[in-house]
């Protein structure tokens, strides 16, 4: 039976499993958990990646982090309700999911409680009839408590701790920061940006942050309630070009990974593409505001797909990006969509690892939904379609359909793309085709069947 050493330790107020990371002085963490009702098997609900068999060693008797069809797993020979590990910080960024640890220039980190989430099963042939697809599990998600203990200061939420902070959370999670960097603040934000992130960046963020705040305030009729927290990271010049990952968690927390050559210097490439970017994440921060949560399933083309779109319209009201950006934009997702479904449905690429179809297809998606509606723009539709959805049934597609027909759209359309969404194409860009000219986006071809124009909404 593998046991933490420290057999007093407390449970996080209101949890069902309460971890305790520590910060040990190796540049490691020491991981306890401390399960309320013994378990005979465990897999982490965050398991894209296959990070922590090379990251998670076992302390005393725990057993090993096993890869099972697609599933982080843990399997005791005997049911236990205390199991440890000395982790070293996963710092590359997941598809489709959250950075684990994010890491800064001068040493501080922040830490996602929600990689600790674990889901009880019966052993391993329960992983196995998983099929690699969270959706099919049937059980009841644990609320999960973490503590994490540092030497150094903390910041939650805004908020700065010293020596413990505790996170309680079912299916979500938030990043603790870890660290001597100064809490900034601008016109737009609040938070911990990188020293090391380059001066190009750092001096037009907050102004670039506040215009795309502004236009999404007039898009969507209401303004964030508080500044936004943001977690900027910059992970250096090794690689070539640019790279980008940024997520949203909760209603007010923005977190930012940067890197690349391509960013030594200001680009007009980079710096449009930086843009979108923050336009991107900047649209999930006011889909936060209105939708419960989000889908990290076969619905995800509904949010990720609708911040492509938002984000498209709103950097083209911003001085200096040509509107051939957006038609290029809308050219390059028709193309991957298409491509995309020829290796299978969109109801099943999160499993398979085709992650940014939903990005791809959901944007082609939203932006017919928009066209569509004569009498709704973009953002009237989401505020009552998330009125609209369910409490109970955390999958907003149903509410998406019944709003959209509701509002006016074309039933064609929306059969349209529930089929693209959810059935296997035998022919997807004739599917794709159909949509756009359906929606009254007017699409062009060359001779060669590349798409060359598109109505998009402004």
């Amino acid at each position: 039976m593998a046991c933490a050493p420290d057999e007093d330790i407390e449970p996080v107020e209101g949890a069902a499993v309460t971890v305790e990371a520590e910060e040990l002085g190796t540049g490691t963490w020491r991981i306890d958990y401390r399960l309320e009702t013994p378990q005979s098997a465990l897999i982490f609900a965050r398991s894209n990646g296959d990070y922590r068999t090379g990251s998670w060693t076992p302390l005393d008797d725990a057993p090993a982090v096993q890869r099972i069809n697609g599933f982080d797993a843990l399997i005791f020979d005997t049911p236990i309700d205390r199991v440890s590990f000395e982790i070293t910080p996963h710092t590359e960024g997941i598809p489709q999911d959250y950075t684990p640890f994010l890491g800064f220039s001068d040493g501080g980190l922040a830490l996602f409680t929600g990689q600790f989430e674990v889901l009880p099963v019966a052993d391993r042939a329960a992983i196995e009839a998983l099929g690699g697809d969270l959706t099919n599990f049937q059980g009841d998600q644990p609320a999960l408590g973490v503590r994490v203990r540092s030497a150094r200061p903390m910041l939650v939420q805004g908020e700065r701790i010293s020596g413990a902070a505790e996170h309680v959370s079912t299916g979500g999670g938030t990043y603790v920061y870890i660290g001597d960097s100064d809490l900034q603040e601008g016109k737009s934000y609040i938070g911990v940006i990188d020293s090391a992130l380059p001066d190009h960046l750092r001096e037009t963020l907050d102004d670039d942050l506040a215009a795309l705040f502004g236009i999404y305030e007039d898009r969507w009729g209401f303004a964030l309630p508080t500044k936004g927290t943001i977690y900027y990271a910059f992970e250096g010049f090794d690689r070539p070009g640019y790279s980008n990952k940024g997520s949203v968690i909760g209603t007010d927390l923005m977190v930012l990974q940067s890197s690349g050559e391509g960013l030594r210097a200001p680009d007009p490439d980079s710096r449009i593409r930086n843009l979108w970017f923050f336009a991107h994440e900047g649209a999930h921060m006011f889909q936060s505001q209105v939708m419960r949560e989000f889908s990290v399933g076969p619905d995800a083309w509904i949010h990720e797909g609708g911040a492509n779109t938002m984000a498209n319209s709103a950097i083209q009201a911003l001085p200096d990006v040509p509107l051939s950006f957006a038609e290029r934009e809308y050219r390059t997702a028709f193309d991957a969509c298409a491509n995309d479904l020829e290796h299978g449905s969109l109801q099943t690429a999160h499993v398979d690892g085709r992650f940014y179809a939903h990005y791809h297809c959901g944007q082609i998606f939203n932006a017919a939904a928009d066209a569509a509606l004569a009498d709704h723009d973009l953002y009237g539709f989401w505020k009552t379609f998330a009125a609209e959805i369910d409490p109970e049934d955390p999958e907003p597609a149903a509410a998406f359909f019944s709003t959209f027909e509701a509002l006016g759209g074309d039933p064609e359309v929306a059969r349209a793309i529930k089929r693209l969404a959810y059935e296997e194409q035998a022919d997807p860009r004739a599917g794709l085709t159909d949509l756009l000219i359906l929606a009254g986006l007017a699409p062009s071809f060359d001779k060669d069947g590349t798409l060359l124009s598109l109505n998009i909404p402004r």
